[in-house]
Formats: C-alpha cells, sequence, structure tokens
C-alpha cells in the first residue's frame, strides 16, 4: 500500500531516478526539508486465505483506510522544470484489492489488484489532488507453467494525473503497458542456467510519466543466470 512515511521519498527519488539520463530533467536539494508526519492512521483490512474450489486455489484481501501526512515530501518541477522536494501537508485516502487464483493441474495462476488512492493538499493555496499521483491504479499477471517453460503476461494501468498544483489543466493521459517473458531453466549434474527472454510494452504503446518525456517503447530482453547446484 505504501502508506508508511518513507514511501513516497523512496518512490519519488525512484521515479526521478529512471528519468535520470533524460536531456532537461535537472534536481535542486531543499536544505529546509523537514520529516513527514503519519496523523490519525486508520485501516481496515479483510482477507480470505487458502481457499479451494473445485480444483483451484486462491484468496482475495480488501483493504480501506485514511492516513493523513503532515509534511509529506512532494517532488514538483518549477516554471525552469528543475525538479526539487518540498512539504506538503495531505488528506490521504483509499482502498486496495487484491485477488489470486492457481490451476495446479495445467500449472497456470493469475492474480491481479486495483486501487483507489486519493491524496489531496490541505490548505487555503493548493486544493485537489497531488500532482503526478494518480488516483487510480491496476495490474493483473498471469503465468503458465509447460514442459518445463513458463510464459507469464503482465499488464499495469495507471491512471491521469494532474502535472500542475491546485490545477486539472494538461493532464497525464492513463495508460496502460503490457510485458511478456518465456524463462526456462537447464540442469546438468553440477549447474543450472535459467535462460529468459522477453518483451517490455510488448504493444508499443505510447506512455509518459514527465511532461514531454515519454517511456520508451517496446524493449526486448534477454537474460542468463548460471550457478552451481
Amino acid at each position: 500500500m505504501g502508506r508508511d512515511a518513507p514511501w513516497p521519498i523512496l518512490a519519488a527519488v525512484r521515479i526521478l531516478a529512471d528519468q535520470f539520463f533524460h536531456e532537461g530533467v535537472f534536481v535542486r536539494a531543499n536544505p529546509s526539508l523537514r520529516p513527514e508526519r503519519v496523523r490519525r492512521e486508520l485501516e481496515v483490512r479483510a482477507i480470505v486465505r487458502d481457499v479451494s474450489i473445485g480444483g483451484l486455489d486462491g484468496g482475495a484481501e480488501a483493504t480501506e483506510y485514511r492516513a493523513n501526512i503532515d509534511g509529506m515530501i512532494l517532488w514538483q518541477p518549477n516554471f525552469q522544470f528543475i525538479w526539487s522536494p518540498s512539504n506538503f501537508d495531505v488528506r490521504r485516502s483509499g482502498w486496495e484489492l487484491s485477488a489470486h487464483v492457481a490451476a495446479r493441474s495445467i500449472g497456470a495462476d493469475l492474480r491481479g489488484s486495483m486501487t483507489r488512492s486519493d491524496v489531496s493538499y490541505v490548505g487555503p493555496v493548493l486544493s485537489g489532488q497531488v500532482a503526478y499521483r494518480p488516483r487510480s491504479t491496476a495490474n493483473v499477471a498471469g503465468g503458465l507453467s509447460r514442459w518445463n517453460t513458463r510464459l507469464e503476461v503482465a499488464t499495469r494501468y495507471v491512471g491521469t494525473r494532474r502535472t500542475v498544483p491546485a490545477s486539472g489543466l494538461n493532464l497525464l493521459d492513463a495508460y496502460s503497458l503490457t510485458d511478456v517473458a518465456l524463462s526456462r531453466p537447464f540442469t546438468s549434474r553440477s549447474w543450472r542456467i535459467d535462460a529468459r527472454v522477453g518483451a517490455d510494452n510488448v504493444f508499443d504503446r505510447a506512455a509518459s510519466m514527465l511532461v514531454d518525456y515519454p517511456f520508451p517503447g517496446r524493449a526486448w530482453t534477454v537474460g542468463l543466470r548460471a550457478r552451481r547446484r
């Protein structure tokens, strides 16, 4: 869920790091940055585990929460598009649904989740959803293991995001990206070699995390890992 205080810092650092080598993305430190403080945290959770019906095994989880944050650390660009972290008081609430199911007899499994996270500014100046923070996200992933080979398909969805504090103009469009991977182990008496080939964004869809800085298109990956048994 990422409701603990360090999560926004780590997420922002990782996201900016992903874009670091794009020309024009600059970062400026803020020596006045204060620590985040979670206020009035409340969570309700329901879990169903180890359910077996007709050869299918699965489970599900539902969570609803409220966790306001004083001094939430948010990264935002200035008029020169230089990114810097600052503290903002926010109201934060949302829910998450997740489920998984597996058919062991055919080596198939499916899992997915949906989240809704309302993170709004508190104060007389800024209002509405925090910039660059989607309200809705979802992901679904499935796998099939046959003949010592595994096929995996995963799709992630990210909803629309504001790009300017307290403004609904110039929204970033929602996007969904699909990755596909095929893996197989090769073993001998002394070694195990895991081979993997995949395609990220297999449908080559256009998507952007930051304004004017799109994600790359389709990318192919090949990996080998060897270890002594």
